[in-house]
């Protein structure tokens, strides 16, 4: 399953009225709606990625793959997407705080984060946090593509042989836990 978050993609809304915990109801819905139990692998990047933690515990995946995962402080949780989101989310160590990391210590499945070396948005402890905070997942792994920008799914498609060892690396994880089940 896919879905586009209110505001983005096709998806209709208005991103400037969109906050983080919008958002967080809306991937537990889809998920619930769309997929039901049993939810195997979830795959996010950059905010969707932040959502993707914070969901982890409630919603149990087997796997979480994330590529370039933000984190945000609590306090921006209700805060319109507007500029003063942004000031508070690039206010330099605001991510240290994020509940996102709290969730994730509690994360049993599978964690394989991708970073992106020449990320501008996303600082590199971010996702070291995020591999520290995962104490009790099955398997965590972080994986630098250092000559990546941010958009690394934009990159990946310009880069194949890269391309090529991502997706050998999310078949490798889904496949092991397929074999194990």
């Amino acid at each position: 399953m896919c879905f586009d978050f209110l505001g983005h993609g096709e998806s209709t809304g208005i991103m400037t009225e969109a906050t983080l915990r919008g958002r967080l109801r809306e991937a537990e819905t889809a998920t619930k709606l769309l997929v039901g139990d049993g939810l195997q692998t979830i795959v996010a990047s950059s905010m969707g990625g932040y959502i993707a933690a914070m969901v982890a515990p409630t919603l149990k995946p087997q796997n979480l793959i994330l590529f370039c995962p933000a984190a945000y402080p609590d306090e921006a949780l209700d805060l319109k997407f507007d500029d003063n989101f942004g000031i508070l989310a690039r206010r330099p160590g605001a991510y240290v705080t994020s509940s996102a990391f709290t969730a994730l210590s509690s994360f049993r499945g599978n964690l394989l984060i991708f970073g992106a070396g020449n990320d501008k948005n996303i600082p590199r402890g971010v996702l070291e946090r995020y591999l520290e905070c995962a104490t009790v997942a099955k398997s965590r792994r972080l994986v630098w593509l250092e000559n990546a920008e941010h958009r690394i799914h934009v990159w990946l498609e310009e880069n194949a042989i890269p391309r090529a060892e991502v997706l050998s690396e999310v078949l490798a994880l889904i496949n092991e836990h397929h074999e194990r089940a």
